[in-house]
């Protein structure tokens, strides 16, 4: 399929651009590929030239979107520099989470620039946020940071605010999203995080400890505005349109058009963007009445994406969402065959969560070091939960604009929803074995594992078919041959995933050391983390096993081991300690040990004995 074929071109070559870096030179010599490739693929119309000429034009628009991000000063700010800010918030600040601040200047050392957006990390109670704010930090630098993602090159640890009294001029969508944060937290309380997430696209005040859970319970997606949310809202206007009695045409067309103003309300996240584009182009072919391929629409919305924001490729929600529906267009249908004999209302789900986990694990154990497949399991009752919890606690929401005894009428309903769908995450996050931690060699035989299983099953598969067809028609009793080999077709597919699985078994033995060779090479690596006032050394020994040396300080608002060493050890697929040495019981080498024997396994702890005064 030319789309297909289109947009897989389009994202390779923008990721390669950006991934090394390419500078803007190539801008240049991509167009003039692209227009090779063109020439080629008028006079051939083959499929490898539709991929050669958009890949080209990728690459030409990921080094155009380096060429712009190129001098951003939020990428030349060095690790624990101290910065000066002036800005406005673009989220309602919380004292102890994370918020957005709109900079006006930047300033570090000299290192200067403005109107850009600065993570903040706020360990204090703030008294006003509607003005322009003046604040001063520490600069905490990630380790992993994109030249082509400069908004998440790091983070401000804010140590003193001052209200400036100016008036903070905020757009449009700006003030909505601030009004709606507002009204959440008076009407939901505690519960708010979890509701800003479901439906407001916000994420920094969601308690680690609720992150942690719904990663370890394969649900963290739920909590991440995608094509299931855009979905409900369309469904909800389209019930309003039937209930106000609106012609069917003018139903659908006011929902789109609410559809497109939630996302754009939202500031178009790109899972919700793909899902939103993906509904408009569904509903033009219906209102054409052309037929629509599934395959030919997600490719399409990414075409879409990928021109508008060469970025969204490096973007782990796009990727995830991305690969979750390209999972479920590919293997879900093979997978309900598989389970025939069980209840659609059973087989159904289970075969969409299994295709998708089988294309979002790798991803997110590249990216989180985390696999949980216990996820494939969790969202059964997860996502019909989700499904609730979402309209459920938007219509108090909505109902506050008008009467706020109406809208706290509806409150209980909505923190029931909202409390189930937690626990399904607890509960799912407490089963053995149910997730763990990858490295990234686990993750490439987790592909190789897949890959060989897929190979295997398309080679076999058809052949299997084919020698039912020989037999039925070389039988003198055509009805009968038919019958009984349709019966050893059926089971010698049963065998196949057995089958493949045991052939990906042996793809992963056989080729794990060229992949262990590829992606790490044979050295000792000494990671001194910045933990403040303290000390934090990682050693990593050439066969991937890891050992910390103390874990930095602990205060009333400052958890190193929380804050600093455990996400820096998890963004580099750290999953167990084999050692954790403590030198000395002082709190700026001891502090943060307690979050890292909470989160990781430790195989053996090393402390000091103090000497028996008695001798």
């Amino acid at each position: 399929m030319p789309i297909v074929h289109a947009a897989f071109g389009i994202a390779a070559g923008a990721a390669f651009a950006q991934l090394v870096s390419l500078p803007p030179s190539f801008f240049s010599a991509a167009l003039l590929g692209a227009v090779g490739c063109g020439v080629l693929l008028v006079q051939t119309r083959d499929a490898a030239c539709v991929f050669g000429l958009f890949a080209a034009l990728g690459v030409a628009l990921g080094s155009g979107s380096m060429r712009e991000t190129a001098g951003d000063c939020r990428l030349r700010i060095p690790d624990a520099a101290v910065v000066r800010v002036t800005g406005r918030f673009t989220t309602l600040p919380d004292s102890g989470a994370r918020a957005l601040l709109h900079a006006a200047e930047v300033r570090s050392g000299g290192i200067s620039c403005g109107d850009v957006v600065i993570r903040l990390d706020l360990r204090m109670p703030l008294r006003a946020w509607d003005t322009h704010v003046r604040m001063e930090g520490t600069w905490l630098r990630w380790p992993d940071a994109s030249p082509a993602q400069p908004d998440r090159a790091g983070m401000l640890r804010v140590t003193s605010v001052e209200a400036t009294g100016e008036p903070a001029v905020r757009p449009w969508r700006e003030r909505a999203q601030l009004n709606a944060q507002a009204r959440v937290r008076a009407l939901y309380g505690r519960d708010a995080p979890l509701v800003e997430a479901l439906l407001l696209a916000r994420t920094e005040t969601l308690p680690r400890e609720v992150r942690q859970r719904f990663a370890d319970s394969g649900m963290v997606h739920l909590l991440a505005i995608s094509g299931s949310h855009v979905v409900l809202v369309l469904g909800v206007l389209l019930v309003l349109g039937q209930a106000l009695r609106l012609p069917p045409r003018t139903a659908r067309v006011s929902a789109l058009g609410g559809v497109v103003a939630y996302v754009a309300f939202l500031g178009s996240p790109p899972p919700a963007a793909r899902a939103a584009v993906q509904l408009l182009l569904f509903s033009a072919g219906r209102s054409l009445q052309r037929p629509t391929d599934a395959r030919g629409v997600l490719a399409a919305s990414g075409l879409f994406l990928v021109v508008w924001q060469p970025g969204v490729v490096l973007d782990v929600g796009a990727q995830l969402s991305f690969a979750g529906v390209a999972g479920i267009v590919a293997f879900a249908p093979s997978i309900e065959r598989v389970l025939e004999r069980t209840p659609t209302w059973f087989a159904r789900p289970l075969a969409a969560g299994t295709a998708a986990s089988i294309t979002t694990l790798p991803i997110a154990g590249l990216h989180f070091g985390t696999l949980a497949p216990i996820g494939i399991l969790a969202g059964l009752p997860g996502i019909p939960a989700t499904g609730m919890a979402v309209p459920a606690s938007a219509l108090p929401l909505v109902l506050s604009y008008a009467s706020e005894s109406l809208a706290a009428f509806f409150i209980p309903a909505a923190t029931l929803t909202l409390h189930t769908l937690d626990q399904i995450a607890f509960v799912a996050a407490q089963v053995p074995g149910g997730h763990g931690f990858t490295t990234t060699t686990g993750v490439y035989g987790l592909l190789l594992a897949g890959s060989a299983a897929i190979v295997t099953f398309r080679i076999i598969d058809p052949w299997f078919a084919m020698a039912v067809a020989s037999r039925a028609s070389a039988s003198a009793s055509a009805v009968r041959s038919a019958t009984a080999a349709g019966i050893r077709h059926r089971a010698a597919r049963a065998l196949l995933p057995g089958f493949s699985a045991a052939c990906a078994a042996v793809a992963v033995v056989a080729l794990r050391p060229v992949v262990e060779g590829i992606v790490r090479e044979p050295m000792v690596e000494l990671h001194v983390i910045d933990v403040g006032q303290g000390d934090a050394i990682a050693i990593r020994t050439p066969r991937g096993r890891w050992a910390l040396i103390d874990a930095g300080p602990r205060g009333r608002s400052y958890d190193a081991g929380a804050a600093r060493v455990l996400p820096y050890l998890q963004r580099r697929q750290a999953g167990s300690l084999s050692a954790l040495v403590i030198t000395h019981p002082d709190a700026d080498h001891i502090g943060g040990a307690a979050a890292v024997l909470k989160a990781l396994p430790v195989h053996a702890l090393l402390e000091p004995v103090e000497p028996d005064p008695r001798g």
